[in-house]
């Protein structure tokens, strides 16, 4: 079980306006961040439904899985990344079809798995690996296919509709053509030639590499475009096939963090956080995306140092609500619920271990709304609680909010 020590960072309210054209959805409006609306005190004050799929072989033995990294939904079957090796493919009910843990040096063999990506147009699953700086391709069986170098190193990756490509490279120079890529966004062509740069690096401030999400890409369902959060400058950024832009900021209702101590390096800015939380007490600060559906977004943001704050907005009513996690399940790994690893149509999806059913247990015996299957999901975690230890294998989680 991963204890995850970084700064839980994320984000609040916003408005997204889609614009008349096809390829073009922007972010054009200022998010308002507000900690002072009054949390609400259950999580299922805010989910409808929730679903816990455990990932099982032929012979219904759970599988031992990798830490769940991604988690990618196409149709009837679901792509997931265990840490830096392995990719799963299961059905929507968590039977297994296929794992693949292919490394080494063979040509249909990858060294490390950075991150992977589905491509709607082809149909086809793409794995980067950091090491070879290349592609490895696969039909949506899971079906190797071909090799496609592509010259770069970058962390996250993500296509848009179009074919269009782009990248997150998180401080990685690299000499292409006899030219440096010097930005931490780059926008690709379906034929994979640079269309623009963003977010140029500053080698002082990025000694390491700049504070981001695991997964900090977000598909604007229904549209040619992806979202990128640049965590310290509260920044959000739109990509489409023509184009990257910073189209909106974070602000906060509360204060926040001076300009002085975001232009340290990011280094330093975790090193004084980790060093004395007292001094950002009254602070709201690093806002950004965890995930977006059709209806919905989650953002989370920092509050005090050590405090997180989730926020759950609609986008028919455009009502935001706030949601902390009590002290008591403060532990990272109960947050990991709102740690969104994919997304499809109304439904996000998250990965728990064990130990975080027992939250979602006893949420669910306070809860004085109706929840979709309320009993067999309590007899559900019964189940997985008496055949597994608490830092066992996670469980996929599979929730949609309720329309407010």
């Amino acid at each position: 079980m991963k204890n995850n020590n970084f700064i839980f960072i994320l984000v609040t309210s916003i408005l997204i306006v889609f614009s008349c054209k096809k390829d073009d959805v922007n972010l054009k409006k200022d998010f308002y961040v507000d900690s002072s609306i009054e949390p609400e005190v259950n999580i299922f004050d805010l989910i409808s439904q929730l679903e816990l799929i455990e990932i099982k072989n032929e012979s219904g033995e759970v599988v031992d899985l990798h830490d769940v990294i991604k988690i990618i939904p196409n149709k009837d079957k679901i792509f997931i990344q265990g840490g830096t090796h392995e990719v799963y493919l299961i059905n929507n009910e968590g039977g297994l079809l296929k794992n693949m843990n292919k490394t080494g040096f063979g040509p249909d063999e990858y060294r490390e798995i950075k991150d992977i990506s589905f491509n709607i147009q082809n149909e086809e699953l793409y794995l980067y690996d950091f090491q070879k700086q290349r592609f490895y391709i696969f039909n949506d069986k899971l079906k190797f296919l071909r090799v496609e170098n592509i010259g770069y190193n970058f962390l996250n990756f993500s296509f848009l509709k179009d074919n269009s490509l782009v990248l997150f490279t998180g401080k990685h120079r690299n000499k292409i053509n006899d030219s440096f890529i010097d930005y931490d966004l780059i926008l690709l062509d379906s034929l994979r030639n640079i269309k623009k740069k963003s977010i140029p690096f500053d080698y002082e401030k990025f000694p390491s590499v700049r504070i981001h999400g695991k997964n900090p890409f977000h598909n604007l369902m229904d549209s040619n475009s992806v979202v990128f959060s640049d965590i310290v400058s509260d920044s959000l950024y739109t990509i489409t096939s023509k184009n990257i832009g910073s189209t909106a900021l974070f602000k906060y209702k509360e204060k926040t963090l001076d300009n002085d101590f975001k232009t340290a390096s990011h280094q330093k800015i975790i090193e004084d956080l980790n060093k004395d939380i007292n001094k950002f007490k009254g602070y709201d600060f690093f806002s950004s995306i965890k995930g977006i559906t059709k209806k919905s977004f989650i953002y989370n943001f920092s509050n005090n140092g050590t405090k997180s704050f989730y926020v759950f907005k609609s986008k028919e009513s455009l009502k935001i609500k706030n949601y902390s996690f009590p002290k008591k399940y403060s532990e990272s790994y109960y947050k990991d619920l709102f740690e969104i690893k994919g997304v499809s149509d109304d439904f996000f999806y998250s990965a728990l271990y064990p130990i975080s059913l027992e939250f979602i247990k006893e949420e669910l015996n306070k809860s004085n709304y109706p929840i979709i299957g309320k009993e067999k999901l309590i007899d559900k975690i019964n189940k997985i609680l008496s055949n597994n230890i608490e830092d066992g294998n996670q469980i996929i989680v599979k929730f949609k909010l309720k329309d407010f």
